[in-house]
């Protein structure tokens, strides 16, 4: 007895064609609704070794709407098929579950249509001894049936059942044509093709919904395609068929036997092939592998499917869990030989192309298969070579299944009320301190007047302009040109700002060593601060052509490049140069201090007092700024706001409130003005 059930509309009148072939004698046909035998409204017609039966039937409100067509046999049935003839989608159960965060999830479905059904019963009728040749006409039924097809509507897509069940035939499939040493390039063409039609990205979310319900049929896709390949291995190198290459739209795969030194995959032989195959997104594609042939044997099969991001778990050995907040990223890499469990001498290494941008913390993963279990990621004997926004390089020494897991990088909210406030009223209070230090050097300007105080002078004008494009510019997203312009004076103005701090540290040094010299350094330091990051940015606006001066979110450096370090670079080498410079000054202090030279240590003091506060100040603000879009670090946005209030704050105070030369400018203003006013009254 062959049992297939399906869910018909309501209030349709529809026509269901249950057919079974292949049996002698003819097999009888059932049909039942609700449990219930309807048989007596059923047409029967017998031809050779084919029985159909015609139900003419109308389900309404008060039906379960299960219809099943039943054939019964007296030795085997090697054929069923159920087709409606009056309506062109058949209607299912389908649910769509609640997760805990009480957000809706992917549907899932719980039917086959006709057309899947009858592909994958092909599959099921390859028994026993069977030829390529059958296994190839089977095997076309499923990749008809799974391939694209232009303004196919949502409904027409495959869903979670059918691709779980066209699933497990390629599976069988496999495994028949491995045992039975049937494998050939024509059957490896038509299997390919009809697993990669079902890894289409049309298909991308029935494999989230499948993810979603943690079901390994991805995994079960990998290792039917490794199984093929397997059989493929024994023939190659039984002498039997020549190297396999298979290019398609979602996969590229290769059976080769290995000669001795380096294997590239793919090369351009291998396009060129398959010259017949989907070749475009490889030739494209920095996805690549590397592998010295020594120990790996004769023969080795080579995989690389195109975008694996969305389809297969990206469980781990350290989290399990559907709901892993790390993505494979990109294509799976797959490198297999008779025996995967060999530990290679040389590494493999292999590039893999990212699938999605702005993901962060890399991690080179192989597949563990485990019997009858979910299997998961694992990282044991894989480490990253280098990565950067667009590839990672991955060095393995074993062989199976590779990928790239990475996190998502989350952009911070910097409209959340907390923040935004934090940063206004610390940039305010900066601002406003280093306002009022520009107006205390404004009024004693005779008595203080020097090459430091001009140098302060531009440092503090660097900062009050940082603060206001910072504050103005920041979120001006709209418009790209604009955005790129705020990004680029950020650049420039922030490194003009360590410019200035190495500067005055220069400044101090020579005066210094160079006691008596005449000629004062200030115009050279000047046009030096100032000038340098004009350098800077225009090299790497030049090297990237704009690339990640702002993006959708921010105008800001992206933190996701490479681009950060043309910021962060030049600045920890002004705080190394500046730290090299701080225990100069100290060592001359203490000579000084022996030698009672009073004048230049006093000078030597202020200056120490100065720097020892503002280059770790600012130096973890402007580096730590660089940060302030990753969510994932959003305190540094509060160290961040923070040190940019302290920065005005301790200008301040060091330059104005403990100065020296500011306290004794008062005094002698306050002389001028009584002495000024006493003449004026005489």
């Amino acid at each position: 007895m062959k049992r297939l059930v399906l869910f018909p509309a309501l209030n349709v009148p529809s026509n269901f064609t249950c057919i079974t072939s292949k049996s002698r004698p003819g097999a009888s046909i059932d049909w039942f609704e609700n449990g219930h035998n309807i048989t007596n409204n059923a047409n029967y017609v017998y031809s050779s070794d084919v029985t159909s039966s015609i139900l003419t039937f109308t389900p309404n409100a008060e039906n379960t709407r299960n219809l099943t067509c039943i054939a019964n046999y007296l030795y085997k049935t090697t054929h069923i098929e159920l087709r409606n003839t009056s309506i062109l989608t058949i209607q299912c159960n389908v649910s769509r579950p609640c997760d805990s965060n009480v957000e809706w999830q992917y549907p899932q479905y719980n039917c086959l249509r006709a057309d899947v059904i009858n592909a994958v019963n092909q599959t099921y009728l390859l028994t026993g001894n069977v030829t390529s040749g059958e296994v190839i006409n089977a095997l076309s039924e499923v990749a008809n049936v799974t391939e694209y097809k232009e303004n196919r509507t949502s409904s027409e897509l495959l869903n979670t059942t059918e691709i779980s069940a066209l699933t497990d035939a390629l599976r069988l499939v496999a495994g028949l044509v491995s045992r039975q040493g049937i494998a050939t390039y024509d059957v490896a063409k038509v299997f390919l093709k009809s697993a990669s039609n079902i890894l289409d990205m049309e298909n991308k979310e029935t494999w989230l919904s499948l993810k979603q319900e943690n079901k390994n049929t991805s995994e079960t896709l990998l290792s039917s395609i490794d199984e093929i390949g397997s059989g493929l291995r024994k023939r190659i190198s039984a002498g039997v068929i020549g190297n396999v290459v298979v290019v398609n739209k979602n996969c590229v795969f290769e059976v080769r036997k290995l000669t001795d030194g380096i294997v590239q995959f793919p090369d351009n032989q291998t396009i060129q092939n398959d010259a017949q195959g989907d070749n475009t997104w490889i030739r494209q594609s920095k996805s690549r592998i590397s592998l010295n042939t020594t120990a790996l044997g004769e023969v080795v099969t080579i995989v690389i499917y195109k975008d694996m991001t969305g389809i297969i778990s990206s469980r781990t050995s350290s989290n399990r869990s559907s709901h892993n907040a790390v993505i494979v990223n990109g294509p799976i890499i797959s490198v297999s030989i008779s025996d995967n469990s060999t530990k290679l001498v040389s590494p493999i290494n292999m590039t893999f192309e990212h699938g999605q941008k702005n993901f962060t913390n890399a991690t080179c993963n192989f597949w563990r298969f485990r019997p009858e279990q979910l299997g998961y990621w694992d990282n044991d004997g894989c480490k990253v070579q280098t990565s950067n926004d667009t590839i990672t390089v991955c060095e393995c020494y074993h062989l199976t299944n590779f990928a790239v897991l990475m996190s998502p990088f989350v952009e911070a909210d910097e409209k959340s009320r907390e923040i935004r406030i934090v940063s206004i009223v610390g940039i305010s209070v900066s601002a406003l301190c280093l306002l009022l230090t520009i107006i205390v050097f404004a009024r004693l300007w005779r008595y203080v007047r020097s090459d430091r105080s001009i140098l302060l002078l531009n440092l503090i004008t660097a900062l009050i302009i940082s603060y206001g494009i910072f504050i103005g510019g920041i979120d001006r997203t709209e418009n790209k040109i604009v955005c790129t312009v705020v990004a680029a004076a950020l650049h420039y103005i922030y490194s003009a700002v360590f410019c200035l701090m190495l500067a005055e540290s220069i400044g101090i040094l020579s005066d210094v060593i160079l006691v008596f010299a005449q000629n004062s350094p200030l115009r050279k330091l000047l046009v030096f601060a100032w000038g340098v990051p004009v350098i800077i940015v225009g090299s790497t606006l030049s090297i990237t052509k704009t690339n990640g001066y702002g993006d959708d979110h921010y105008c800001w450096l992206s933190l996701s490049r490479g681009l950060r370090w043309a910021f962060v670079g030049p600045a920890l080498f002004v705080i190394l140069f500046n730290s090299i410079i701080l225990i100069i000054l100290f060592k001359k202090m203490f000579a000084l201090k022996a030698m009672g030279d009073k004048p230049i240590k006093d000078k030597i003091k202020t200056t120490l007092w100065s720097l020892c506060v503002l280059v770790p100040l600012m130096g973890i603000s402007w580096n730590l700024g660089i940060f302030y879009v990753n969510e994932s670090a959003s305190f540094m946005q509060y160290v961040f706001a923070v040190c940019n209030g302290l920065q005005g704050v301790y200008i301040f105070i060091c330059n104005c409130v403990l100065n020296e030369k500011v306290k004794d400018g008062f005094k002698r203003e306050k002389i001028r003005r009584k002495n000024k006013s006493m003449t004026s009254s005489l």
